[in-house]
């Protein structure tokens, strides 16, 4: 990625186009979450904690090893019923500049950057940030938001002790292996909390979240379901173009990892 500033004096007569499939976040296997989409989220997708500079945050499980999304196809398509909103903003995001100001930001190696009047231009002839520039830079800050809110609800479940490890297993052929590093709400910790705990977890929107992880942890089978599937369009690949380029990438794409399960999901979540 080349992640620059948005600014006059580099896109001031340039304009970019929408996104058309997710090949964007084909490899990323953990998507951040706000707290404004953690009840349709968790209707759909696996939710983790898993901790980002320090701290607990809440997430969205794609796949279960570096550099894979299973909820992205082939073609590009999203497989799932719900996109995290982490991926609606792309090819823009917001980066932080000093501790209180944020930047949005663009992604120039996106493919999407156009020259004039071939796309949403950046700014209109008066120097203020075009139509769909604002509605972007105005989504983006509401999710930040929000994010915001998520992280202190997932520090505020850490604060009483309800996060554990999660021992999740992965088959792999005839074995299994553990993907560690990610953390879920312990029930017989919710379960055993005072009332005046709840209270406070509830007063804080972090009981809310506490059972919609407890209830996407679900959606773990759907990964495995996915999984299958990448796996049988890779070897479709490989038969069709045994020799060729796309088998090839294919089969890479889709093959098994080296089985550690070690994934650094503190620096995916950092990045």
């Amino acid at each position: 990625m080349a992640i620059i500033p948005v600014t006059r004096e580099a896109h001031g007569a340039r304009s970019w186009r929408r996104f058309s499939d997710y090949r964007f976040a084909a490899a990323v296997p953990l998507a951040r979450l706000a707290g404004a989409e953690i009840a349709q989220a968790a209707l759909s997708l696996p939710l983790v904690f898993a901790e980002a500079d320090g701290k607990p945050v809440v997430a969205a499980l794609l796949g279960f090893r570096q550099g894979q999304n299973l909820f992205v196809g082939p073609d590009g398509r999203w497989l799932g019923r719900y996109v995290p909103a982490a991926f609606r903003g792309w090819p823009f995001q917001l980066a932080r500049s000093g501790e209180d100001r944020l930047t949005l930001c663009f992604d120039d190696a996106s493919g999407l950057l156009a020259g004039p009047g071939e796309g949403e231009p950046f700014f209109a002839e008066d120097g203020q940030p075009g139509p769909a520039l604002r509605q972007v830079l105005d989504f983006l800050t509401r999710t930040q938001h929000s994010q915001a809110g998520a992280d202190a609800a997932a520090a505020l479940l850490a604060e009483h002790g309800l996060l554990e490890p999660w021992p999740l297993k992965v088959r792999d052929g005839e074995n299994e292996r553990p993907v560690q590093g990610l953390s879920r709400v312990s029930e017989a910790a919710l379960n055993g909390l005072s009332a005046e705990a709840l209270k406070a977890l509830r007063d804080g929107s972090a009981l809310a979240l506490a059972y919609a992880q407890l209830l996407s942890m679900g959606n773990i089978g759907l990964l495995g379901q996915l999984a299958a599937a990448h796996a049988g369009a890779a070897r479709q690949a490989q038969q069709k173009t045994p020799n060729g380029r796309d088998g090839e990438l294919a089969a890479k794409l889709f093959r098994p990892d080296d089985g550690s399960g070690m994934i650094d999901w503190k620096k995916l979540l950092e990045e």
